[in-house]
């Protein structure tokens, strides 16, 4: 073989190896990514929901870290401000019960009073149309008109204080209505603060590891801390639950299959592997640094909760590739 020729092949062998090693194909090693560990059965834990009541104050917090059992008090609020807010609607609810019964006895003696009013007005008008009913051939005629209008005007003066009463009575229930709806408002609100107030203390809703979660400017919640009543203060993650999310070149995709067969190894675990499974390939691309990726997720068959931890790096090696 002259020169030229040994040439030539070199160069066709360094190709080949460059294409592979660019790939990320290696029949000895398959293909290989790097991800992050963590559960797919996570709880987020937020403060708790009272009414006009948007911010909270951390008072203290379990050991980030810790493994916790379901019911294990994790998250602590500084009860302070609802319990102000609690004594505001408490007082106004006071007060709406007050001015119901003040209304009640203010409704039952005018009552009393049109009643006694009708009464006599009843007993006035009874007399009066007694003496206009009079036949009498020797009453003057003015005598017998005045008894007349006498009697109009005592009935006219019955029917008035009857409408007075039911106007009165129907008023009375408008009112009672709106204030029986509001009283029903104000006892499911200060309800509401009371139950809340009793659950600034948070519990673990499920074992797992306890994770402190960050805010709007990225540092994470600690005591001390005002949380906004939506955001997560900490995070509870099953570690019999793992997985791992790597981003894979679109080039590479091809050679991936659902529920193929994945070896795991983390990084700081010297001498051990575990199995894992092609849990789902990503129909959704970016792109980044000029090449496009898709997140592939991989589930661990064999989790080891004492060794593995969310946020541990670990590599992906998919076991077909290359065989």
């Amino acid at each position: 073989m002259n020169r030229l020729s040994i040439l030539v092949v070199g160069m066709l062998l360094a190709a080949c190896d460059n294409s592979a090693i660019q790939s990320g194909v290696s029949r000895d090693e398959g293909l290989r990514y790097t991800g992050e560990l963590r559960s797919f059965r996570e709880t987020f834990i937020t403060p708790p929901a009272i009414e006009r009541v948007w911010q909270f104050k951390v008072l203290r917090m379990a050991p980030e870290g810790s493994l916790v059992s379901q019911g294990d008090p994790v998250v602590w609020f500084d009860p302070s401000e609802p319990r102000r807010r609690l004594q505001e609607q408490q007082s106004q609810l006071a007060q709406r019960q007050q001015s119901i019964q003040d209304k009640a006895l203010q409704l039952d003696q005018t009552l009393q009073e049109l009643r006694l009013n009708l009464a006599e007005a009843e007993m006035n008008r009874d007399k009066a149309q007694l003496k206009a009913s009079i036949n009498d051939p020797v009453m003057p005629e003015v005598e017998r008109r005045i008894y007349q209008l006498d009697a109009q005007i005592a009935a006219e003066k019955v029917r008035e204080i009857e409408s007075s009463i039911e106007q009165q009575e129907t008023s009375a229930a408008a009112e009672q209505t709106v204030d029986e709806a509001e009283l029903v408002r104000l006892q499911a609100r200060v309800a509401s603060m009371s139950q809340g107030i009793s659950q600034m203390s948070l519990t673990a809703p499920q074992d797992g590891i306890l994770l402190y979660q960050s805010g709007f400017g990225g540092e994470k919640f600690a005591a001390g801390s005002d949380v906004y009543r939506a955001l997560a203060v900490v995070s509870i993650s099953d570690l019999n639950f793992i997985e791992v999310r790597v981003a894979v070149p679109e080039r590479d995709l091809r050679a991936i299959n659902l529920e193929e067969p994945v070896s795991l190894k983390i990084d700081s675990v010297d001498d051990r592997s575990w199995q894992g499974r092609v849990k789902s390939v990503s129909t959704v691309y970016r792109q980044q640094n000029s090449a496009v990726y898709a997140d592939v997720v991989v589930e661990v068959v064999d989790p080891d909760p004492q060794v593995m931890r969310p946020g541990l790096k670990a590599q992906i090696r998919f076991e077909e590739i290359g065989q």
